[in-house]
């Protein structure tokens, strides 16, 4: 069973340079939750059909009083409320890997018409910008797709109106993020090929989702659903620090 965290991505303007993106998201309700979350340590189905087999995670620690109180110290400067908001009360967060870090492929050759071999470093280098905004887990990009927890993949066309770019994503019943599925399109819905920069802005984008981010309502923001920005703000960052303080699952 694969309960699905879906990120549309559609060009709907020009702005400096960098071709905006929007963003229509349907997260998991709390019944869509409870139906299909895949039941602790059980395999959970991977990209293109394949197994994942689901670490043990352990249910998380949740103090009520802990949770508010962070919530309301550290809450102000983020758009966690409206996090909670479009996710019926619930987050989604990868868990601790002090030691190991978090494995991550990036699709590099294809038979697409008029690839690119700038488009895979494009995306790559998004990474290094979440990391540099203070994801505490650490990245290692790895050449083989199948031992690998985000994985960016390469596509045509999306196939949906103007979409160019989505984002699966798979929860345990904890709220823990098991595996995140980036695929980008290489053409626009006129048919031309992506730009460079273009493609790290949806990767940008798209991998908020994959760490548990959801929309902002400040088209300041990288997670703004119509993004005009190449830089990750510092409402970003702090919404991210302080989803990773908090435990997964129903909030409120």
């Amino acid at each position: 069973m694969k309960p699905r965290d879906i990120a549309l991505v559609a060009v709907v303007l020009a702005f400096v340079g960098f071709i905006g993106v929007q963003i229509v998201r349907t997260s998991p309700t709390r019944a869509h939750l409870a139906a299909v979350a895949t039941p602790q340590g059980e395999p959970v189905g991977g990209d293109s059909g394949s197994v994942l087999d689901a670490p043990p995670f352990p249910a998380p620690e949740r103090d009520p009083v802990d949770i508010r109180l962070r919530l309301q110290t550290a809450g102000s400067g983020t758009y966690i409320e409206h996090i909670l908001d479009q996710n019926d009360g619930w987050l989604y967060r990868w868990p601790e890997q002090r030691l190991d870090a978090l494995r991550v492929w990036v699709q590099r050759t294809s038979d697409l018409p008029e690839w690119s071999d700038g488009w895979p470093s494009s995306a790559s280098t998004a990474f290094d910008e979440w990391t540099a905004a203070g994801f505490p887990i650490r990245f290692e990009q790895i050449g083989d797709s199948a031992r690998a927890r985000i994985l960016i993949r390469f596509v045509g066309s999306i196939g949906r109106g103007n979409a160019i770019g989505t984002t699966d994503t798979r929860v345990d019943g904890n709220g823990w993020i098991v595996q995140a599925t980036i695929f980008i399109a290489t053409h626009d819905p006129t048919g031309a090929p992506m730009s460079q920069e273009l493609i790290a802005g949806v990767a940008r984008h798209e991998i908020g989702h994959a760490l548990g981010l959801n929309h902002s309502n400040d088209p300041g923001h990288v997670m703004y659903p119509e993004s005009r920005t190449t830089r990750i703000s510092d409402m970003d960052r702090n919404t991210l620090h302080l989803l990773y303080m908090l435990p997964p699952g129903k909030i409120r």
